[in-house]
């Protein structure tokens, strides 16, 4: 379901999946490997204005990154824990926050992500 809202000469789309909550405080089950699932769960979680792009190769050799200026989010593997942790690294303006909360991964998980790199 889409839903837009007008603010001033400015319009929002919001893509409505779910609940949208802030990352760190939702217990659901993560999404499946795969872009798809990674662009719904970011939709959802990430921070305001953020673009995401996501495919093999595209994350400057790391599994995912998140840049704040300008605000992207790039995810080379979309496993899980990848894409969780760049969502929740784009509220990182909150300094006070751990990095990457999601974990890094088990050796299962990196093999996979591998390659993508």
């Amino acid at each position: 379901m889409k839903i837009a809202r007008t603010l001033g000469l400015t319009t929002l789309v919001v893509v409505m999946l779910g609940a949208c909550v802030r990352p760190g405080t939702s217990s659901g089950p993560p999404f499946g490997t795969s872009c798809e699932a990674a662009y719904a769960y970011l939709a959802a979680h990430a921070a305001p204005g953020f673009s995401f792009f996501c495919g093999p190769h595209s994350a400057l050799g790391h599994y995912g990154y998140t840049s704040l200026d300008p605000k992207v989010i790039h995810i080379a593997c979309p496993a899980p824990f990848v894409y969780m942790n760049e969502a929740y690294n784009s509220w990182l303006p909150d300094f006070n926050r751990p990095i990457d909360p999601y974990g890094q991964g088990t050796p299962a998980e990196d093999a996979f992500c591998n390659n993508f790199r």
